[in-house]
């Protein structure tokens, strides 16, 4: 339960500073021409004029006459719509497995690494490996990924699926013991939530999910070695960010 309630309150807490930025302000002034200038990065008084330089290297000059008014505005962040991103992913998986073979249950670690593209406002693709750290192994799912966001705001929610195979290794789980994962199998992971974008590339993301996973199951006795078919049901709650 501790462990929920940490993770719940640093959701929280990257969430409410990514909207803080989001609430940046700025000076826009408004010409009686038509113009109107923003992003001003500095301001020089030359005789009768006035010169504004925006961030964006554009120069202004006018008299103090020209100005119509000064208001203030939310300033305009723009998000990534495409290009190449990484992300990193840490989450806690809830659940049992079919047959159930372990009656007490432990919250289980999960932790994996997303390597994808960005097409558009709304769609991505990529491809990762995880780490899953069961009460009777480890699994390493290589996956591919797909997701979506229906808004182009800074928060929108977000809809994924992940679809690979579960890689059971010797090197991560040592010698078999009874009731041990011997094999891996047919991984996937639907899962929805939302995703707070920043104007530095990086995004947060909160979802909750189904994870299955597809695993043998060996028991060891004096005459002979079975293996089973197991399945791992998990709801996995995770938090991410990407670059």
């Amino acid at each position: 339960m501790k462990k929920l309630t940490l993770f719940i309150f640093i959701c929280i807490s990257i969430c409410q500073l990514t909207n803080a930025q989001q609430k940046r302000t700025q000076e826009v002034l408004y010409l009686k021409n038509g113009s109107i200038i923003r992003n001003a990065k500095s301001l020089q008084h030359l005789d009768s004029l006035i010169e504004i330089q925006t961030t964006e290297g554009s120069i202004f000059r006018f008299e103090l006459s020209d100005l119509d008014s000064i208001a203030r505005e939310p300033v305009r962040v723009k998000f990534r719509t495409h290009g190449y991103f990484l992300a990193v992913e840490a989450g806690l998986l809830f659940g049992h497995d079919t047959p159930i073979t372990i009656e007490k249950r432990n919250t289980e670690a999960s932790l994996q690494i997303v390597s994808g593209y960005q097409w558009n406002s709304h769609w991505a693709t990529g491809i990762g490996a995880a780490l899953d750290i069961y009460q009777s192994g480890i699994i390493l799912p290589l996956f591919l990924r797909g997701m979506y966001t229906p808004l182009t705001n800074w928060l929108s929610p977000l809809i994924s699926f992940d679809m690979g195979y579960g890689l059971y290794t010797k090197a991560f789980n040592g010698s078999s013991i009874n009731g041990q994962l011997s094999q891996g199998g047919l991984f996937i992971n639907p899962a929805v939530g939302f995703i707070a974008r920043s104007e530095k590339r990086t995004a947060f993301s909160f979802a909750i999910g189904y994870r299955q996973q597809n695993a043998h199951q060996s028991f060891v006795n004096e005459e002979h070695t079975t293996s089973n078919n197991i399945i791992l049901h998990r709801m996995s709650i995770r938090i991410g960010l990407s670059f």
